[in-house]
Formats: structure tokens, C-alpha cells, sequence
């Protein structure tokens, strides 16, 4: 007699749900690196104790407010690539005060959606030859 294994409690949407959050991480921690950032660093953009970060690394998840502030920094890097033509120049610029930024780096507007909002403004403005 064959002996079936009992099927899985587990939903498909908990398991999709799960590989996404895994896929967050992995995005954040691709994003950290390219910008040269610590862990430590990312931790305190994320708004975390370096302790949590590492947890976070454990689970292969992030919050919803983290999974956020990754992308609006992914979109920013992404904007800024395209307006400066390189991707180093973006890099620079996103760690830079700018005056029109109240002498804040952009990095520092990515904790709020009207941060987010202002910074994309900023970029649009240059693109323009606003600034």
C-alpha cells in the first residue's frame, strides 16, 4: 500500500505571497550593493535597527513600509539614471545635498510619499533645465 503525503496546509496565495516578500529582500539587497551602501546604512534608511535588518535577511522578507521605501528609492535610482545618462552620476547625486532639497540629500526625501513626490520633481526640473 502506497502512503500518500497529506497536502500541504499552506495556500498557493500564502506561498506567492512568500516568494514575493523573498524577492523584496533579494531586490533590496541587489540595491544596496549597487549603491555601495552598509547593511547598517539600508537598515537605517529602512527605518530598522541594524539587528532587524539582519532578520529580515533570516526571513528573506520586508515590511510593507520597507518593501515601499525600496521601491521608491529603486524608481529613483532608475529616474535619475535616465535624466543624468549614467548611472554613476545618479548614484552621486542621490547622496549629494541639493539646495533645492533644503540642502538634503534626495536619499534623505525617500522615507514619505511626498519625499518621494518632491524628489521626482527635483529630477524632472533638471531634465528640463530648470536648475
Amino acid at each position: 500500500m502506497v502512503v500518500k503525503p497529506a497536502p500541504s496546509k499552506v495556500s498557493a496565495r500564502t506561498r506567492l505571497k512568500r516568494e514575493d516578500e523573498a524577492v523584496d529582500y533579494r531586490r533590496a539587497e541587489r540595491l544596496r550593493k549597487l549603491l555601495g551602501m552598509q547593511p547598517e546604512a539600508m537598515a537605517r534608511f529602512l527605518g530598522v535597527s541594524a539587528k532587524t535588518y539582519t532578520r529580515r535577511a533570516e526571513s528573506g522578507s520586508l515590511a510593507d513600509a520597507e518593501r515601499l521605501k525600496v521601491e521608491m528609492l529603486e524608481r529613483t535610482l532608475h529616474e535619475a539614471t535616465r535624466v543624468f545618462g549614467d548611472e554613476h552620476e545618479a548614484r552621486i547625486w542621490l547622496e549629494s545635498p541639493i539646495l533645492s532639497l533644503e540642502s538634503r540629500r534626495p536619499i534623505e526625501h525617500l522615507n514619505t510619499i511626498g519625499g518621494f513626490e518632491r524628489v521626482k520633481e527635483t529630477l524632472a526640473k533638471i531634465e528640463y533645465g530648470m536648475y
